[in-house]
């Protein structure tokens, strides 16, 4: 789908199904908003039976008290339309993310019939056609720092090295209710640490070890795009 997109600046990588984060030094920011993703070419005429509906659905994600995910459907005249929310699997609640997200989108995508947006807390989604159990790298955006990191060929080997472990990990079956990795690498620097999580919808619990390798990939085809091809050889 064509997309429109607005980001905010962060020290988060996030990608929809399997997002990374690279923090040097962990921090605590209460419901902050990212970015959020509205179609532009799969829209709906406003105050029409779409927009009633796409509230009702909105109001139910909203009013769940679900603490991980949470997922619901509103059948229309000859349409469906999907949603669902995710709350970071190392946190204890996000209902107030939740609460802010339903708010945001419908000012923000006005008329879009699918958006997406992401918080550091959560993600919530909707659309007309379905997403549900379907693996997909898109929608997905990344937010980078741009601030300079020392030692940047030992930083890149450490993120190579940590990207592989937390993929290999997250792609083995679900133990609990959350799928989710949050792995540390540490000695970085001495004062420095990086951190990276991954996490599966809980819609996707079977989703195959070869599937999450594929996606793992494409996130280190995304780092190698950036970075210069030396930092990983003889690795």
């Amino acid at each position: 789908m064509t997309t429109t997109m607005v980001m905010a600046s962060s020290h988060k990588i996030f990608l929809l199904f399997f997002f990374i984060t690279f923090l040097l030094f962990p921090t605590t920011q209460a419901q902050t908003y990212l970015c959020h993703i509205c179609s532009s070419n799969n829209t709906f005429t406003a105050d029409s039976a779409f927009q009633s509906d796409r509230a009702t659905l909105l109001s139910s994600l909203a009013s769940n008290n679900a603490i991980d995910f949470y997922s619901d459907t509103v059948v229309g005249r000859g349409y469906t339309i999907y949603g669902f929310f995710m709350c970071w699997g190392d946190l204890t609640t996000c209902h107030q993310c939740i609460v802010n997200a339903t708010q945001r989108l419908p000012s923000e995508c006005s008329i879009s019939k699918e958006a997406i947006v992401w918080y550091d807390e959560c993600l919530l989604r909707y659309s007309n056609r379905s997403f549900f159990s379907t693996i997909a790298t898109r929608p997905r955006v990344a937010l980078l720092n741009i601030g300079s990191v020392s030692a940047l060929a030992s930083f890149m080997r450490i993120v190579y090295d940590i990207m592989n472990k937390t993929a290999d990990e997250a792609a083995k079956p679900s133990v609990g209710k959350k799928k989710y990795v949050n792995t540390t690498r540490g000695n970085f620097l001495a004062f420095q640490t990086v951190y990276c999580l991954a996490q599966c919808t809980l819609d996707l619990l079977l989703a195959s070890g070869a599937i999450w390798k594929n996606r793992e990939e494409d996130n280190l085809s995304r780092v190698r795009k950036h970075c210069p091809i030396e930092l990983f050889r003889n690795h």
